[in-house]
C-alpha cells in the first residue's frame, strides 16, 4: 500500500491501452501484469502502482464475500453518510453526475471511454465535494479505522535502506 512492491503497474503496459476498453475477466489483467518482471526489488524504491491496488480489491472481495463495489458502499459510504458517492459505472446514468474532459490538440473533448472494471480498486470511485468532506472528517476523526490502523496508515513507509517516504499506507503525508 506504500507503492514499494516493485510489481509492474498495469497502466504502464502498452498492451493495457486496448485491453482497458474490453469486457474481459479480471484474471486476464492479473495475468498481463503478473507475467512482467518487477520494476525493482520490493522495498528498494517507491513508484505509484495501480496493480497493487487492483490486487487489494481482489483480496477484499475474497475476504469479505462481497463485490468490491458493495463492500465500499456498505462499509465506507453508507457508514459515514456519503449519500452521493458510489462505485463508478460507464453504464449507469446518474442525476448530477459530471463527466470527465480532456484536451486533444488544444480542444476540449469528452474523456475517452473507460470500463470501470479496470481502474477497480485503484480508482473507480465517484463522489462530490460534500461527501469528500464527510469522508475526510470520518477518516481523520476516528470513525473509519481503529487507532492502531490509523497510526499505521499515517506512518511514513521506509525503504530497505532506511529512507523515509512521504507516503503511508495508501495516503500521501505532508507536514
Amino acid at each position: 500500500l506504500d507503492h514499494t512492491s516493485g510489481i509492474k503497474g498495469y497502466t504502464e503496459l502498452a498492451e493495457f491501452g486496448d485491453f482497458g476498453r474490453l469486457d474481459r475477466p479480471r484474471d486476464e489483467l492479473v495475468k498481463m501484469f503478473s507475467g512482467q518482471p518487477f520494476d525493482f526489488a520490493p522495498g528498494e524504491e517507491q513508484i505509484y502502482n495501480n496493480s497493487a491496488f487492483f490486487l487489494l480489491g481482489l483480496v477484499i472481495e475474497k475476504a469479505s464475500g462481497m463485490s468490491y463495489a458493495a463492500f465500499v458502499q456498505q462499509r465506507l459510504f453508507d457508514r459515514v453518510g456519503m449519500k452521493d458517492s458510489y462505485y463508478c459505472s460507464e453504464r449507469t446514468v446518474r442525476k448530477n453526475h459530471a463527466h470527465g474532459y480532456d484536451t486533444v490538440a488544444g480542444v476540449l473533448v469528452h474523456k475517452g471511454f473507460l470500463d470501470h472494471d479496470w481502474p477497480y480498486a485503484a480508482g473507480s470511485l465517484c463522489s462530490n465535494t460534500a461527501d469528500l468532506v464527510a469522508w475526510n472528517r470520518a477518516l481523520h476523526g476516528g470513525a473509519v479505522l481503529s487507532a492502531a490502523s490509523y497510526a499505521a496508515m499515517t506512518t511514513p513507509g521506509v525503504l530497505n535502506d532506511g529512507t523515509a517516504l512521504r507516503y503511508g499506507l495508501g495516503i500521501g503525508l505532508t507536514d
